[in-house]
């Protein structure tokens, strides 16, 4: 293909050009809300040639206008058939930074609009995150864009290097997240900690945040636990063609059910920003008790796995009423000492997923649903937990202390641990307290307890060795041999302090 000459211009002024459609849709109730027009072009001679082609040798010639002038008039088309059948989204179109350095460019678009049904309503146009906005003239254009009633878009977030200068324009009110980003998410802590915090600033600005490139239900539930509130990808369609467009949207208004792993919860002040990102990691089974509708209100997708069911629907369908008096009896006592004022209850427990038992040991914390006033019980459960993995440890957003703490078995088995402990060990390599043991830390006489001992060793920490006063206790850990360690890292400031003030 390198050697075949071709020239988009002469392909547009062909009429070898056309544009699809990717739908958008919310995440809470599965409803298509918008849809981006994407530009694309088949020569009779070559065949489909890639954007990835056209668009910089449109850039080069400096036409880009001829493409974003096509798409935008197939777009007014396609969204004025589309608002007289009852659609209320957004329809999005990518302009170049060389439209924003026309100075002609918003009287035009103004003028393509003044043909159109409905004006400016529900278009946006999506401004490419790396291009430059420095010049008076592109300020301008999105200033006068802005007044006409288009809605101004970031696209591919965080991947250019103009975010700051743009935060401080107001003119814009979403933000889109590039699928690059977005696809390392699973399995990448770095891109994760990035889709999560972009999301949040967008929450803090009062923008709207649209997730690409979610290609499968682990992807999406995962945005969904982030708090993101659109997304678009090959998961829900491809791109539809213009002349498909109105009744495939009138087949497909609802993309099925809201999404299985969206907590509602998440929308009240209870839950912060930090827990929905620790949520996001769980690979052990979480799932939330209403001890008022006696319900499962939220699971994540390993807690499906465990109660055997295929979707959140499902579970939370289940009809609980007929547990034993005992599990009623049981459950009463765990809100009594909720209300007491125990914030965490650790225990073993044997549930019954379609009448087959399984053990497990369980992490059980008390909320409260603001937007509702019911208590909400939190469970973590770890099957065969003396065997876990590193990566399936429990990391506990309520431990909210500013050093790493940690609870293991008598074993040296990790079980729980704080964010701050997380990176502590992870940073060291350690994956039990008996790697601890080869650094120098010497255990409390598990049969005099309650018993304190106190040690000092170095660790990196955040990128730099330092030392760490550390205080080991002896406590009582329910169905683990009835005790197990609490460790605290105290950092002091030289090594010569023993660690207890």
């Amino acid at each position: 293909m390198s050697l075949i000459k071709i020239d988009p211009v002469e392909g547009i002024q062909r009429g070898e050009f056309y544009t699809i459609f990717e739908p958008q849709i919310h995440l809470s109730t599965g409803e298509v809300t918008g849809f981006e027009a994407l530009a694309r072009w088949h020569s009779p001679e070559y065949g489909n040639i890639s954007p990835a082609r056209f668009i910089p040798m449109l850039e080069e010639s400096g036409q880009t206008y001829l493409l974003t002038r096509l798409v935008l008039a197939q777009t007014l088309d396609a969204r004025d058939q589309l608002y007289q059948h009852g659609f209320t989204g957004q329809l999005s179109i990518n302009i170049s930074p060389q439209d924003l350095e026309d100075s002609h460019f918003a009287r035009d678009v103004a003028i393509a609009l003044e043909k159109s049904a409905c004006l400016s309503l529900g278009l946006t146009f999506e401004v490419t995150e790396s291009a430059s906005i420095d010049d008076m003239v592109p300020k301008a254009n999105l200033t006068e864009l802005f007044r006409m009633g288009i809605k101004l878009s970031i696209d591919d977030f965080w991947t250019g290097f103009s975010t700051l200068d743009r935060a401080k324009l107001n003119v814009f009110s979403e933000v889109k997240i590039d699928h690059s980003i977005v696809s390392h998410a699973l399995d990448d802590r770095v891109s994760l900690a990035g889709v999560s915090s972009i999301i949040h600033l967008a929450h803090n600005l009062g923008w709207d945040c649209v997730v690409e490139g979610i290609e499968s239900l682990h992807m999406q539930n995962m945005m969904v636990n982030l708090g993101a509130q659109r997304a678009q990808g090959y998961l829900y369609s491809r791109g539809i063609d213009r002349s498909q467009l109105l009744d495939w949207y009138q087949s497909n208004r609802f993309l099925g059910a809201a999404p299985h792993d969206a907590l509602p919860s998440f929308k009240s002040e209870y839950f912060t920003h930090d827990e929905r990102l620790f949520l996001a990691q769980k690979h052990n089974p979480v799932w939330v008790w209403d001890f008022d509708d006696r319900t499962i209100s939220w699971a994540n997708n390993a807690a499906l796995a465990f109660w055997e069911v295929s979707s959140l629907t499902e579970l939370q369908a289940r009809d609980f009423e007929d547990m034993s008096n005992d599990v009623r009896i049981r459950l009463q006592s765990m809100r009594l000492r909720f209300d007491s004022g125990e914030r965490e209850v650790n225990t073993s427990w044997t549930f019954y997923p379609n009448g087959n038992p399984k053990h497990a040991f369980c992490v059980m914390s008390y909320r409260k649903d603001r937007g509702s006033q019911h208590d909400l019980m939190i469970n973590e459960c770890f099957e065969g937990f003396t065997q876990l993995k590193s990566q399936d440890r429990f990391i506990d957003p309520s431990i909210n202390i500013p050093v790493p703490f940690l609870k293991a078995t008598t074993h040296g088995d990790i079980i729980q641990l704080n964010r701050h402990a997380h990176l502590l060990l992870a940073e060291n390599d350690i994956g039990s307290l008996a790697d601890l043991l080869q650094r120098g830390l010497v255990l409390p006489d598990e049969d005099s307890a309650p018993a304190t001992c106190y040690g000092q060793i170095k660790l990196i920490y955040q990128g730099q060795e330092k030392s760490f006063a550390v205080a080991c206790d002896l406590t009582r850990i329910a169905s683990i041999n009835g005790r197990g360690y609490a460790v605290v890292f105290t950092p002091i400031n030289d090594e010569t302090g023993d660690g207890r003030d």
